[in-house]
C-alpha cells in the first residue's frame, strides 16, 4: 500500500484539518484544557513517559496525514486515544487537589455522548449489507462475481459469506487484491477448484508480482499482460460450469478482462455471455426499500458514491430493456434510478427516448 505514502501533498492538509475537527468532540471540548494539565503532570513525574505519548502522537500524525485514501477517520486511533489517555490524568491532577468537584468529571463522558451521538449512530444505516445481499441476489447459483469494490460489495460480502455463511456458492474475486501476493495464495486457499484450474497463469503472475513487491527489477507491462491473462483463464475455464460477472468498475478500469464475451446487466452486476441472449429483469424496486430509506439518513464521500453506482447500475438495466425492446421494463429501471439518484443522466436521457 505504498502507493498510497507520501503520494499527494493536498491530503495533508485535508487530513489534518479533519483530525482537528475531530479532536475537540473526540474530548468533550473540556478535555482539551485538562490534556494540557496532563501533559504537565506527566511531564513532571516522567519525561520519559510523557515523551512515550508525544511520540504516539506525532507519529500517528506522520504516517495518518500521508496516507491518501478518503476513510481515514479511524486511523487517527493512536493519537486520539493518548489525548484521552493523557486527558484522565489531568483530570486526576485536578481531583488530588480539588476534591470536591469529582462529580462533576462524571459530566465530561456525559458531555461526549450528547456531542457524538447523532454522528456516531449508525443503527439506521443499511446500505452496504443490503447493496451486497441485492449485488448477490441477482446471481445464480455457484457464480463467479469479479470486482473491485471494495468499500460497497466486496468486504461485506467475505464477511457475509465466511462469518455468517451467506451464498457459500460464489466465488468472489476482488481485482485490485490480486495485485498482492498475499491475496492470490488467499484466494487459493478459499477457493481451490477454482483456482487450480488457471494454476499455470496464477503461478506466472505471482512470479512477476513477487519481483515488483520485493524491489526486484520488475516490466510493468508483463505483469499487467499476465494479470488478465490470469482473469480471462479463470473465466475460460469455469464458464460452461459457473455463471461468470463482473461489475461495472472492471469494465470500466480493465475492459480487457472478459474482452471476449458480451456484457448483459443481470441485477447490479455484468453477467458475461456468449451470444446475445434475452434475460430477464432481476431488480425488485421493493426490495430496494431499506437500501434508498438508508440513503436518506446517510450522508458523505462514501453515501455519494453507492448512490451513484447503484443509480448507474439500475440505468444499465433500463437501457439494456429498451435494447431488447422491452419499454415498460425499461420505464421501471429508469424511473427507479432517477428515484436514487435524480442526476443521474442515463436514466435522463432514457425516459426522454421514451417520451416521458
Amino acid at each position: 500500500y505504498q502507493v498510497w505514502m507520501f503520494s499527494n501533498w493536498d491530503f495533508v492538509q485535508k487530513n489534518l484539518l479533519i483530525f482537528l475537527k475531530e479532536l475537540p468532540y473526540q474530548l468533550g471540548f473540556i478535555g482539551i484544557a485538562t490534556f494540557i494539565l496532563g501533559i504537565y503532570s506527566v511531564f513532571r513525574i516522567s519525561r520519559a513517559f510523557s515523551w512515550f505519548f508525544i511520540f504516539l502522537i506525532v507519529f500517528n500524525l506522520v504516517y495518518t496525514l500521508n496516507y491518501s485514501i478518503n476513510d481515514i477517520d479511524t486511523y487517527f486511533l493512536s493519537a486520539f486515544i493518548s489525548f484521552i489517555l493523557v486527558s484522565g490524568i489531568g483530570l486526576l491532577t485536578m481531583a488530588k487537589k480539588y476534591r470536591n468537584l469529582i462529580p462533576l468529571f462524571f459530566l465530561l463522558p456525559l458531555l461526549s455522548i450528547v456531542l457524538n451521538y447523532e454522528s456516531s449512530n449508525e443503527s439506521d444505516n443499511v446500505l452496504v449489507p443490503e447493496y451486497t445481499k441485492i449485488m448477490v441476489s441477482g446471481l445464480e447459483p455457484d457464480a463467479i462475481i469479479i470486482s473491485s469494490q471494495w468499500d460497497y460489495f466486496c468486504s461485506a460480502f467475505w464477511y457475509l459469506q465466511r462469518i455468517e455463511g451467506y451464498r457459500r456458492d460464489v466465488v468472489m474475486i476482488d481485482k485490485e487484491l490480486c495485485r498482492r501476493t498475499w491475496y492470490i495464495e488467499q484466494f487459493t486457499l478459499w477457493y481451490p477448484d477454482v483456482a487450480k484450474k488457471s494454476g499455470e497463469e496464477i503461478k506466472s503472475f505471482g512470479k512477476e508480482l513477487e519481483l515488483f513487491e520485493s524491489g526486484e527489477p520488475y516490466n510493468n507491462e508483463i505483469i499487467q499482460e499476465r494479470f488478465i491473462k490470469m482473469f480471462n483463464s479463470i473465466i475460460d475455464k469455469n464458464y460452461d460450469k459457473r455463471p461468470v460477472y463482473i461489475t461495472m468498475d472492471i469494465l470500466n478500469t480493465d475492459p480487457d478482462i472478459g474482452k471476449a464475451y458480451n456484457k448483459v446487466p443481470q441485477g447490479f452486476a455484468l453477467k458475461l455471455v456468449k451470444g446475445m441472449p434475452i434475460l430477464p429483469d432481476t431488480i425488485n424496486p421493493a426490495k430496494l426499500d431499506r437500501f434508498i430509506a438508508s440513503l436518506k439518513v446517510s450522508e458523505g464521500f462514501f453515501v455519494d458514491g453507492i448512490r451513484t453506482v447503484t443509480a448507474v447500475n439500475i440505468a444499465n438495466l433500463g437501457r439494456y430493456a429498451m435494447f431488447t425492446h422491452r419499454p415498460e421494463d425499461a420505464e421501471k429501471d429508469f424511473r427507479l434510478s432517477l428515484k436514487i439518484d435524480p442526476e443521474n443522466e442515463e436514466a435522463i436521457q432514457g425516459m426522454r427516448q421514451l417520451g416521458k
